[in-house]
């Protein structure tokens, strides 16, 4: 039977029509199952709960001992200390009460102030000769000088931690004294003796032996952790020693 033109399509025409129209419905087949996976995705994401900033059971745990230690040696001894205060005195034994004659006798007489406020004054001049010293040694340790050199440097500063604090004081005695090695060295140069003990300078070595060691460590592990690429780039930009460090000396107080 021929072929008629329009009623019937070439055979060669419906085979095209046919694989188009399969590549089509494969095509559509795909994107539909990709719409359901989006559509699930954005469902799975709206359904799930959002982030509560809680405590986390894991840190709370590790970070307690650290609190009950500062609570048992730090908090109650000071909050004892505090109660006793208004204990009274009688026939040369503390009897707990609750009175303010202490404190009213405290603030009442003038040397009592004159002791605060001198204490005030060496503590603030000790925390900026501290700072003034501490930054520089801390810098230089920290990217001036090699590993090795700043290994043996961190050691020979947390080593004097391990001594009392009494003891290190009372040691400055053999150098400040009367009779000790600086004022012996002085001596042979036709200087001194110095009076060093129990006196500003005095004071101020008992203070800085207590401090300085501590704030180079804590300084040098600030610094540590800044990135040389930076301080490069802000040397590069023409930025001073002075400003590359102001954000660093910013973020340790």
């Amino acid at each position: 039977m021929p072929w008629k033109t329009g009623r019937y399509l070439p055979a060669r025409f419906s085979f095209d029509s046919l694989l188009l129209l399969t590549r089509l419905s494969n095509i559509c087949v795909d994107l539909s199952l990709r719409m359901q996976e989006m559509n699930h995705s954005l469902a799975s994401t709206e359904r799930r709960p959002q982030k509560r900033h809680s405590v986390s059971i894991y840190g709370l745990t590790w970070s307690m001992p650290i609190v009950i230690w500062q609570f048992i040696f730090f908090i109650f001894p000071i909050m004892f200390l505090l109660l006793m205060s208004f204990w009274l005195v009688k026939n040369y034994r503390m009897v707990p009460g609750f009175d303010t004659v202490n404190w009213v006798t405290m603030f009442g007489k003038g040397y009592f102030w004159d002791t605060y406020w001198r204490t005030l004054g060496y503590a603030t001049v000790a925390t900026i000769v501290t700072s003034i010293v501490a930054f520089p040694c801390s810098f230089a340790l920290a990217f001036k000088v090699s590993p090795e050199l700043r290994r043996w440097a961190l050691f020979f500063l947390i080593v004097p931690f391990f001594t009392s604090y009494l003891v290190r004081v009372y040691s400055w005695q053999i150098f400040l004294g009367t009779n000790g090695i600086i004022n012996i060295l002085f001596g042979y140069i036709g200087l001194g003796p110095f009076p060093m003990l129990n006196n500003f300078f005095g004071t101020l070595v008992g203070y800085l032996t207590l401090c300085l060691p501590l704030a180079v460590v804590l300084q040098l592990i600030s610094l540590s952790n800044v990135d040389r690429n930076l301080i490069e780039a802000a040397h590069n930009l023409g930025l001073s020693l002075i400003h590359i460090s102001e954000p660093t000396r910013l973020g340790m107080i």
